[in-house]
């Protein structure tokens, strides 16, 4: 993971199953410590690329629903 303010940081990565608008998919992410933050985990433009519709205006639209249709 490269920083502008550190040195580059090796992190390990994992597979993560995920359910993005009722989409179940599996990701690979690092792992680090966020348990001071808001968020415990950002999902970014990659992941989402071509599968999401982000409206910045908006919060918790998407139904939580893969574990149902699997």
């Amino acid at each position: 993971v490269k920083r502008s303010d550190l040195d580059g940081l090796n992190r390990p990565v994992v597979m993560l199953a995920l359910c993005l608008g009722g989409v179940f998919r599996e990701e690979s992410v690092t792992l680090s410590n966020r348990s001071k933050l808001r968020y415990p985990l950002l999902i970014g433009r990659s992941a989402m690329r071509g599968r999401c519709m982000v409206d910045s205006a908006r919060e918790y639209t998407a139904k939580n629903d893969c574990f149902r249709n699997r």
